[in-house]
């Protein structure tokens, strides 16, 4: 019998052996090549090169719309995840009643790309009588939740104008009122719109005469209970709310240079920075700052964070410089800029970089970016991206793709008007006497409806609905033929 025959009992077993490695092999190849499926390679049988594909996720407001890859239509609408082969694309979306969107960019192999943020604009826009003003607004604010807009005048400057767009065809139009008492000069004041807190019912705010501000804590919905931090608590300083709180803030003396904490009772007596030059503030104890440098034509940026502060770049001496901070996650993202300079040093958690580079003083910037005659810059509500404008320049840079945008408008930004985040990756701004929409990055410019520089427009919460100003008509003796009004337009099409 074989299993007595020892040789054939040793050939038996090499038979199985084999067998196992051949079986060992195989499974090893199929692992190797479900691994390099799950990272989307795959061979072009045309030409037996391999490809590693990309995944693209991309979504529309405020309608579904049909999508078509390099001319080809789909066979599914947005909301979509579609698996395509590396290399350059072009994504265009459509949907009746609507603008085309349209994006081309380069897919890295085993990169996700997320287009989530298309708006599709309506073919027509038709803006509508929403309310009548008293005169022509100077300054305006929108809340953080998009309710509420807040409007200032030259003439009677402490009665304002409120205005509720919770529901956009129905806006409320109310005076909001504020006590003589309130403020030292009551006839000859601006009030400018700063910030508001959390709640959405206070708002800071300067009321000036005579370059000299006085700072004042608006209560929206008891303005009787406003309340002047410059008269409870020090005439001398300039305040800012810490982490939207309306009882807690940072004081700073413009005169010694000291920055301070206070609250709504007293303002501590220990300085927390001295020697600031300028300074913007987030949160609670988050402070990027300017301070001056050993060299005599730069000043030094600075970040405070907690008990950590650390230099992050010298900036040119300049009669301008621009500042800002925000979170995005737990770290912090910074864009510091001196008006003469005509560019904009970003970093994104300068602290990780210095932590995971022992050997450095500073930080290496996460890009730069080039801004010929800079106007300003501003970060997104979602922290996303960072964007700066000249007068018809912008560049860009998306944090979460990492990815750096520089073009030119094809129109200038009116004079005195900013370019305004509508939403998380969009904006909008005026040329002209017109107010535009687009993408960050400059793709999908639509022309939407008329609008005051001064004032631009606003969206409304869904960003289903415009809000646009309309300056009045006045006669020679100064009587409105056409009174200011506040338009709404609607961003959706009827389906009726």
């Amino acid at each position: 019998m074989e299993y007595l025959d020892p040789e054939k009992k040793r050939k038996h077993r090499m038979r199985i052996m084999f067998g196992y490695g051949l079986f060992a092999v195989a499974i090893s190849m199929a692992t190797v090549l479900m691994v390099y499926i799950a990272n989307g390679y795959y061979v072009d049988r045309s030409t037996g090169e391999v490809i590693q594909n990309g995944l693209v996720y991309v979504d529309t407001r405020p309608v579904s719309a049909e999508v078509t890859i390099d001319g080809e239509l789909q066979n599914v609408r947005t909301d979509s995840r579609h698996v395509i082969p590396s290399g350059t694309h072009t994504f265009d979306l459509f949907a009746e009643g609507y603008r085309p969107w349209s994006r081309t960019f380069n897919l890295e192999g085993g990169s996700l790309r997320r287009l989530t943020y298309a708006r599709l604009i309506p073919d027509v826009l038709t803006p509508e009588l929403a309310t009548n003003l008293r005169q022509n607004p100077i300054n305006s604010s929108q809340s953080i939740n998009k309710r509420w807009i807040i409007m200032s005048y030259e003439s009677n400057p402490l009665d304002l104008t409120l205005i509720d767009i919770d529901n956009p065809q129905s806006v409320i139009n109310q005076t909001l009122t504020l006590p003589d008492e309130l403020v030292t000069d009551p006839e000859t004041g601006i009030v400018e719109f700063m910030e508001w807190d959390a709640s959405d019912r206070y708002i800071l705010a300067t009321y000036t005469v005579a370059n000299n501000p006085e700072y004042i804590m608006i209560d929206r919905e008891q303005p009787n209970n406003s309340f002047n931090l410059s008269k409870e608590l020090n005439p001398r300083m300039q305040f800012v709310m810490r982490d939207r709180d309306v009882n807690a803030y940072f004081a700073y003396d413009p005169v010694s240079r000291e920055l301070f904490k206070a609250n709504r009772n007293s303002i501590e007596t220990e300085s927390i920075l001295k020697d600031v030059i300028q300074y913007e503030v987030f949160g609670e104890d988050w402070v990027v700052y300017l301070t001056e440098s050993e060299e005599a034509s730069m000043v030094q940026a600075r970040l405070l964070r907690g008990d950590q502060n650390i230099q992050l770049k010298n900036l040119q001496v300049s009669d301008r410089y621009f500042l800002e901070i925000a979170r995005l996650g737990n770290a912090p993202i910074i864009g510091v800029a001196s008006a003469v300079e005509d560019r904009v040093i970003v970093y994104f958690d300068p602290e990780k970089y210095l932590r995971e580079n022992p050997d450095s003083t500073l930080p290496v910037a996460t890009t730069v970016m080039r801004i010929p005659s800079l106007i300003d810059f501003s970060i997104s509500s979602d922290s996303s991206v960072i964007l700066g404008y000249g007068s018809d320049n912008i560049a860009a840079h998306e944090f979460n793709e990492d990815r750096s945008y520089n073009y030119k408008l094809d129109r200038p930004i009116d004079a005195g008007q900013e370019v305004r985040w509508i939403e998380g990756q969009h904006i909008t701004y005026i040329s002209e006497g017109v107010a535009y929409i687009s993408d960050f990055d400059g793709s999908n410019v639509y022309d939407l409806v008329p609008s005051t520089p001064l004032l631009g427009v606003y969206g409304t919460d869904s960003v289903e609905e415009l809000i646009s100003f309309a300056a009045g008509v006045y006669d020679t003796d100064g009587n409105a033929t056409v009174p200011p009004r506040v338009n709404v337009t609607s961003l959706v099409v009827s389906t009726n």
